[in-house]
């Protein structure tokens, strides 16, 4: 009953109230070494929906019952519930719960449903943990027998994780999620879009030709609705991949940014000017302008990394003939100056202060 409560909660999108919530982690410590794992996954998995993290005395009888059960009762969906769950929370799982799913996995991945198998990988990549080899090949062949019935979310979070893993996907699997990209591609969220392409580029993988084509297709009739950071990071993604985008693609990306600019943070501005650099972008003065200054009215001297990028790509924008005032560029000059040190060890930036006429 207990779990079953909380999973009430989850399930309807409702948070307990504190009291609420305060008792029930009360009574699961009294009877934690009852719950099944059905049990577990549940009520962790209703924490996660209702992004309620805890405190630390939970988690640990939460990981020593899971422990102490090992695989008893443990099915796919079990597993890759309370570990998306996890990941959903930002809770390291202890290495007992990781052996645990490696033993379970390499024994039963003929179980796992398309579900599952994102929900693994996924998890593990915003973990940042190591995807085990053996179990990698296993999840591959699964993927291939599973991967009709993939959807949107699935295949945009699928290769989202190899990218973040830095996991290449085998051609045999790579090809099949071509396939059901295009089999899904109506069904393709912004997310999904800006997901896909920058795990492409994370990888250092260029997309094969038919895929490009259709993305900036479906990009085009949807980019006005992306947010900031779907923005900045496909535009990224383009760059690091030199994947040049059309006028039509780019009158329509630049309008939608320059409508986030309000919402974008200095990493999102920085990467995009950077993008124009790398890709010899020009675009329309107006918009640079509303870059360079949304960009310099959140400047801090944290952001060096940032302004790094940020004067390159405008020396090289400026070796195409843009022209910028001194005025506009002096909130980037001022945060580099404060980081001069660093600066003059990095002879790629001294080459963009000269070509910018910025002495060091």
């Amino acid at each position: 009953n207990l779990s079953n409560v909380l999973w009430a909660y989850g399930a309807l999108s409702v948070a307990p109230s504190e009291a609420v919530l305060d008792a029930w982690l009360e009574q699961f410590e009294l009877i934690s070494n009852s719950f099944s794992w059905q049990q577990l996954a549940n009520s962790v998995w209703a924490l996660a929906r209702l992004s309620v993290c805890p405190r630390h005395t939970f988690w640990s009888r939460w990981f020593k019952q899971a422990e102490q059960l090992n695989c008893t009762g443990l099915n796919a969906q079990h597993f890759s519930m309370a570990l998306w769950s996890l990941a959903k929370l930002e809770i390291q799982p202890s290495v007992d719960f990781v052996t645990a799913f490696e033993q379970r996995f390499e024994r039963t991945s003929s179980l796992f449903e398309s579900q599952h198998l994102a929900n693994i990988v996924w998890a593990f990549a915003r973990l940042e943990l190591c995807f085990p080899e053996r179990c990698a090949e296993l999840w591959t062949e699964r993927f291939l027998a599973r991967v009709a019935d993939c959807s949107a979310q699935q295949l945009s979070n699928i290769i989202w994780s190899f990218g973040k893993l830095g996991m290449h996907p085998p051609e045999r699997m790579l090809a099949a999620w071509y396939d059901a990209f295009d089999r899904e591609q109506h069904s393709m969220q912004p997310i999904g879009l800006s997901s896909s392409i920058y795990a492409f580029a994370r990888l250092g993988l260029r997309p094969e030709e038919e895929f490009l084509d259709l993305w900036f297709m479906l990009a085009e009739t949807s980019v006005a609705s992306w947010n900031s950071q779907e923005l900045s990071n496909s535009m990224w993604a383009l760059a690091k991949l030199e994947v040049f985008p059309h006028d039509e693609f780019l009158e329509l990306w630049t309008g939608a940014f320059e409508a986030q600019l309000s919402s974008s943070s200095v990493q999102h501005i920085a990467n995009v000017i950077w993008s124009y650099g790398k890709l010899g972008v020009v675009p329309l003065p107006a918009h640079l302008d509303a870059c360079i200054e949304a960009l310099s009215a959140r400047l801090s001297i944290t952001a060096f990394d940032e302004v790094d990028g940020v004067l390159w790509a405008l020396s090289q924008l400026k070796l195409r003939g843009w022209t910028a005032s001194a005025t506009q560029l002096a909130p980037v000059i001022a945060t580099f100056r404060q980081q001069r040190a660093y600066a003059l060890n990095r002879p790629a930036l001294s080459d963009a202060l000269r070509i910018l006429n910025v002495s060091a």
